[in-house]
């Protein structure tokens, strides 16, 4: 009871906490208190160029996460969605953090961050770009009230409260300005709504502005050229159009949404799929995607097949057939984005200039 009295306010910072444990995740809804609908999910699926598996993280509240497996860590990139560097060794690249693996690391405020290695814990500035003086010490003598045992994540909560994590399937509140801790050790699963009875790997907290990053999608041939992790040969245009991938198999209509391939044989079917996958149709002169959603348009009449092109965020379109690297553009004619595409698959240029489209949000 003691983490919802802290948590009752009307401006939530972050809204979401991200908590891992084994090779899966799920998402916390702050206001709601409790694990959102629709998960757990695989990690290695959602979170591109991750491995199955991660360490704690720390949201750098720049656009960057870093995550933090054994001796490496890696940087993700909230509007690419992905990973773009690492993995790369932690103590080579955080100067004066010691050479151990990396159990936990939280922000701690004035730009600097604590890591959490063993029994013992190294706080470093980004401001200097090194370990401040004094470090490493031991957890107890840092955190007072704290244990003389490691913590294996930590998560700041952005009002006045750190909540640690320990082995034992517990967790407990840091109270910040009282430099202490504020409740008894208590139960993970009885107070965190929706978390398994088990240990958590990592957790990592998501402002409203690191949820909308990824909304619309960049254009990033690099990632989806990728022959060597299979993403280039695993994933089709509709993949693509939603900005998903998956590690097996193309995404047809209505696989997201059932969890499994469906027939599609009648433009009814097809329909279905895209509404079942969370796709809305809108108006393709006035397109109105409010929300965490981006534009694409589906082509009927494709080659013979039916077809998905995805508007980017500098306002281009781009799409990918098949198995290959191909991409088109088109600039966006005003006042709708989306004409500007409908008139460049009408050209008599163009790969089916007797194509049907439709408008969608997704």
């Amino acid at each position: 009871m003691h983490r919802r009295q802290i948590r009752s306010c009307s401006v939530v910072a972050f809204p979401k906490l991200y908590f891992f444990a084994g090779s899966r995740y799920w998402r916390y809804d702050v206001s709601a208190d409790a694990v959102d609908p629709g998960w757990p999910k695989e990690i290695d699926v959602e979170w591109r160029r991750m491995p199955d598996r991660v360490g704690d993280t720390v949201n750098f509240g720049n656009g960057k996460a870093y995550f933090f497996l054994g001796r490496e860590y890696r940087r993700f990139d909230l509007a690419l969605d992905r990973v773009d560097v690492g993995p790369l060794g932690t103590a080579k690249f955080w100067p004066g953090v010691p050479d151990l693996e990396i159990d936990a690391a939280v922000r701690v405020g004035n730009g600097d961050f604590c890591f959490f290695h063993g029994k013992t814990c190294s706080r470093f500035s980004a401001k200097e770009n090194h370990t401040l003086d004094g470090y490493p010490r031991r957890i107890a003598d840092d955190w007072p009230g704290m244990p003389d045992a490691p913590v294996d994540a930590a998560v700041n909560y952005d009002n006045g409260s750190i909540y640690f994590f320990v082995a034992d399937r517990r967790y407990t509140r840091f109270d910040l300005a009282a430099n202490r801790v504020a409740q008894p050790f208590e139960s993970i699963a009885a107070n965190w709504h929706g978390l398994p009875d088990g240990r958590v790997d990592g957790v990592v907290e998501w402002s409203d502005a690191d949820l909308r990053a990824a909304c619309a999608p960049i254009y990033d041939p690099s990632f989806w050229n990728d022959s060597g992790r299979g993403i280039r040969v695993d994933n089709n245009c509709y993949n693509y159009a939603c900005n998903r991938v998956l590690p097996t198999g193309f995404a047809n209509p209505g696989r997201g949404g059932f969890g499994h391939a469906i027939l599609i044989e009648t433009c009814a079917q097809l329909d279905a799929g895209l509404r079942v996958d969370g796709l809305v149709r809108t108006d393709p002169d006035h397109p109105d995607c409010s929300g965490c959603r981006h534009q694409i348009m589906m082509v009927k009449g494709y080659r013979e097949d039916y077809h998905f092109y995805r508007r980017d965020r500098d306002g281009m379109w781009s799409h990918k057939v098949g198995t290959t690297r191909r991409r088109i553009s088109t600039t966006a004619d005003e006042p709708s984005p989306i004409r500007g595409l409908r008139t460049a698959l009408s050209t008599p240029s163009s790969a089916a200039p007797t194509a049907s489209t439709a408008a969608l949000c997704g």
